[in-house]
């Protein structure tokens, strides 16, 4: 069993966790039931509804979801924390966790941080400012406008006919948050939007971390502000 839980990748999941107490003293539930907070393959941080202390030993069944598997295992509270509601907030080692498990939690938790990151990539946010897109093959430069933007690509609006497949090299700025993106982009789908205009899809190739984290982070604020209930 891997023995630096450290290394441990954790990623924030809710999963519903059926707990029986080891070593129950007078007074206590013998069994209650939490919701994960985090988890890896070390561990996981849960919320109880009961009261629960640090050093105290559980024996633990976490329903994992997207594929749904069930862990059974035994486990050590090592730190416990009132969260705003007064619940115990637990921090919990897994112990003498079969290797087969461990293996299967590790994969599925870098399959649900692929995911996230998919999703997050995939946030859209409404921008609209010039680009100025040339052909990868060859030939003139031409303007088109943005109609928005996400991590992972871009939908302009031009009057220059492209079709899926076609790259192009793609440059615009942004203002507010400023930030540029420059890059190739290949175009994924076309529809023509009026007299000699087209909409199109770009997927992005090659857009540096940076600048894909300023558009992801610009995205998620947009999606937030929209979110919050007006004042």
């Amino acid at each position: 069993m891997h023995t630096d839980r450290r290394a441990f990748l954790r990623v924030m999941a809710e999963f519903p966790v059926g707990v029986t107490r080891l070593d129950a003293e007078d007074g206590q539930e013998p069994s209650f039931s939490g919701t994960t907070v985090n988890i890896c393959a070390g561990g996981a941080k849960m919320i109880a509804p009961a009261d629960v202390k640090a050093g105290e030993r559980l024996r633990i069944e976490v329903r994992f979801a997207q594929p749904p598997f069930l862990v059974f295992t035994d486990a050590t509270v090592t730190r416990v924390e009132a969260d705003e509601e007064g619940r115990a907030e637990c921090a919990l080692r897994f112990d003498d966790l079969d290797i087969y498990i461990e293996q299967r939690i590790v994969r599925w938790v870098f399959s649900e941080q692929r995911r996230v990151a998919e999703r997050r990539a995939a946030v859209r946010v409404p921008v609209e400012v010039p680009a100025w897109c040339e052909p990868a093959a060859g030939g003139e430069q031409f303007k088109a406008r943005t109609i928005d933007l996400a991590g992972d690509g871009a939908r302009i609006v031009t009057d220059r006919a492209l079709v899926p497949g076609d790259r192009v090299t793609i440059q615009l700025d942004v203002d507010e948050p400023a930030y540029r993106v420059a890059c190739v982009a290949e175009v994924v789908w076309a529809n023509m939007v009026g007299d000699d205009r087209w909409a199109y899809g770009l997927r992005f190739h090659g857009l540096d971390r940076p600048t894909q984290r300023q558009i992801v982070d610009h995205a998620i604020a947009n999606e937030q502000r929209r979110a919050s209930p007006a004042e």
